[in-house]
């Protein structure tokens, strides 16, 4: 009996504990698996990750542009909470080492080590966090703004009041905005320099303004199909151009 009893023991640890290591090495390999792949999608299998919550500019401790040392396709994931220009907000980024761009919070951010170092906004790899409303059914309700940010742009409803001129930001590709008229005066959208409004499938030039026809409930919907290109899916009455 006992004898059966120790054989019975031994094959449960032959064979038991290679199937644990085993598993347990699966685990470990699907991990590597996941973290490849999503570092094949922020710039390769060589990215260096920098997830942190802190500000996006100012230099300080925790900023993303206080951070040195960094390599080309470098991914910085930053996180914030209660900010006063964004809220509770993710941001993820790619650094290009020869960007070379203008700094244009939150868009373009220069890095801390100079030169033409930018930290890129990643919208085309991490596009649910620009369509979040589209997935949870939240719809963000913006009152009265006329200086909306690349943020704003993601889905939301402007609603303005009184005779004037609301700006767009520089238009990225999946980016969308409702802007609806509150009152009975002319509303304008006026784009970027660089970018172009097509309304009715009309390319309106750079730069150049749209009217609403001045009613109660004017609406326009404008969804950027490509960067600096900002289309009119569907409005109510007759929008013009005003260049």
């Amino acid at each position: 009996m006992k004898k059966n009893i120790l054989l019975i023991l031994s094959l449960i640890i032959l064979v038991g504990v290679p199937l644990w290591h085993s598993n347990k090495e699966i685990s470990k390999l699907e991990k590597k698996i996941s973290d490849l792949e999503i570092m094949a999608l922020v710039g390769g299998a060589q990215a260096d990750f920098y997830p942190f919550s802190g500000g996006l500019t100012g230099g300080g401790a925790g900023a993303l542009d206080a951070l040195t040392g960094t390599d080309n396709k470098d991914a910085a994931f930053v996180m914030l909470e209660a900010d006063g220009t964004y809220g509770n907000a993710f941001f993820p980024y790619v650094l290009d080492v020869d960007g070379g761009g203008t700094e244009s919070v939150p868009t373009i951010i220069d890095s801390g080590d100079g030169g033409n170092e930018d930290w890129e906004l990643a919208i085309g790899v991490f596009n649910g966090v620009w369509s979040y409303g589209d997935i949870f059914g939240h719809i963000d309700i913006i009152s009265d703004d006329n200086s909306l940010s690349t943020l704003q742009c993601k889905g939301s409803i402007n609603k303005l009041n009184g005779a004037e001129t609301t700006t767009l930001p520089e238009g990225l590709t999946g980016m969308s905005i409702i802007l609806y008229s509150d009152d009975a005066t002319v509303k304008t959208i006026d784009p970027t320099a660089t970018d172009h409004i097509w309304l009715n499938g009309v390319d309106n030039g750079a730069n150049n303004n749209i009217d609403s026809p001045g009613a109660v409930g004017d609406y326009i919907v404008l969804v950027c199909f490509s960067e600096n290109n900002w289309y009119s899916i569907g409005q109510s009455g007759t929008w013009i151009d005003t260049p």
